[in-house]
Parts: structure tokens; sequence; C-alpha cells
């Protein structure tokens, strides 16, 4: 039991906040927290790559390997045990979601079902999802391993189910790109006597996670002079 114990004078103002105040840490205290856990009334029983989907059970699987600008079915199979309900009904309401991330570990793409919401008198009721996916329209075109994360979110119950798949896109750009950089400095020393350069700097690719990381840079110039001639300066 909790008790507060007040002393002073307070207005009927501040005293009308104390109580929304005492109402909300009361609330927070002796209301249970919402809980998203896995369930053992739904699952998702296959992820595969189609080539065409005509709905349940029904499809074409094709090649995990998939060009840049390819077109795929990310097909979902699964089955969900309903509520139950008075008068021998089944409640069910779910919808799916999914995420494809790129080599990286980074989001390439997402979608989104809409809500299923019905009743029926069957208990056990199977469901597919395939949304269309365009390579072309991913936020990074990186070649290699691919995941596809799929969702079932079971609204009656609070409960989520996922089912993993893999593919490789080709055709993309690959994750380590090697560039030859040739830098070539012409001096002209238009003075009368020579000079020398003690300090020469050169820009550099920098790392920045997760985006990019460089393995190796740029051969450093060290215990090397540049000597001016009065023409046109000469490494030594």
């Amino acid at each position: 039991m909790w008790c507060w114990v007040c002393e002073g004078m307070v207005s009927k103002k501040n005293m009308a906040r104390t109580v929304v105040l005492l109402i909300c840490i009361l609330t927070s205290i002796f209301t249970p927290l919402v809980e998203v856990r896995g369930s053992e009334d739904a699952k998702i029983t296959k992820v595969l790559i189609c080539e065409t989907v005509d709905g349940y059970g029904k499809y074409k699987e094709r090649s995990s390997s998939i060009g840049l600008r390819e077109v795929f079915y990310a097909y979902v199979e699964s089955w969900i045990i309903g509520l139950p309900r008075p008068a021998g009904e089944y409640y069910f309401k779910l919808q799916f979601s999914m995420k494809i991330r790129d080599p990286l570990g980074m989001e390439a793409v997402s979608f989104r079902s809409t809500i299923i919401d019905q009743k029926t008198t069957s208990e056990k009721m199977s469901y597919s999802w395939y949304p269309k996916v365009n390579c072309s329209t991913f936020r990074n075109y990186i070649n290699g391993e691919h995941r596809i994360i799929a969702e079932l979110i079971d609204y009656s119950r609070n409960a989520t189910t996922n089912l993993e798949a893999k593919f490789t896109l080709v055709g993309g750009f690959p994750n380590t790109a090697v560039f030859n950089v040739n830098q070539t400095l012409v001096l002209i020393n238009s003075q009368s006597k020579d000079a020398s350069v003690r300090t020469l700097r050169m820009a550099e690719i920098p790392t920045v996670n997760p985006f990019q990381t460089v393995r190796e840079g740029p051969a450093q110039i060290s215990n090397r002079k540049l000597i001016w001639t009065t023409a046109m300066a000469t490494d030594t």
C-alpha cells in the first residue's frame, strides 16, 4: 500500500495536478506491461523465392541467384489457430510483414500486408502472402547474400512468429571495390634558385561504418624529397 503525506497550503489547481500525477504513478505500477511473444498457435512454414504464384500452394520456384533488374515473388505460407469465441466461432486477426536486408545488414526494402480480420467456424486456417519484389527498387545494390525476414503478427494473442530465406543478388555493386588512382603533380619553379617541398598531402577515402570499410589505402610517401630546379621539380 502506498501513502503520501502533504503539508502546507495547496491550491485547487495544484491539487488537481497532484491527483492526476498520482493516478499515472499508480497506473504504471499496477498495469501489466504488454509483451509481444512467440506463438505456438501460429507458424510460418515456408518462405520461397518464386517465379510465379497463383494462390495458396500454387507456385513455381526459381533460382536463388537473382539479377539486379529481375523481379520475383517472396512466397510466404503459414497456418494459424483462431481464438475461440462463443457459438463455436474462431477469431482471426493477423498481418504479414517482410524486410529484406543486404550483405551489410541494412534494410534494402520492406513490405506489409493489409490486416486480416475475420471470424469463421474453422479452428485452423492456412494463409499465403507473396509480395512482388523488384530488385531495382532496393536502397542499395550490393552483390551477395540477402536475407528475407518474414513475420506473422497474431493480434488476437499479441504474438509473432517469423522465418527467413536467402537469395544472392548479382549484377550490382561488389562488396569490395578496388580503385587505381594515378595522380600526376607538376610543379613549376619560376624563381632563380632551388626550392624544396617539405610536406606533401593527398586525399584519402575514409572508412564510414556501416557503409564502407577501406581495407587498403594508398602507398605512403616517406623519406622522399622533391627537389626543384629552375624549370621543373624532379623526384629524388
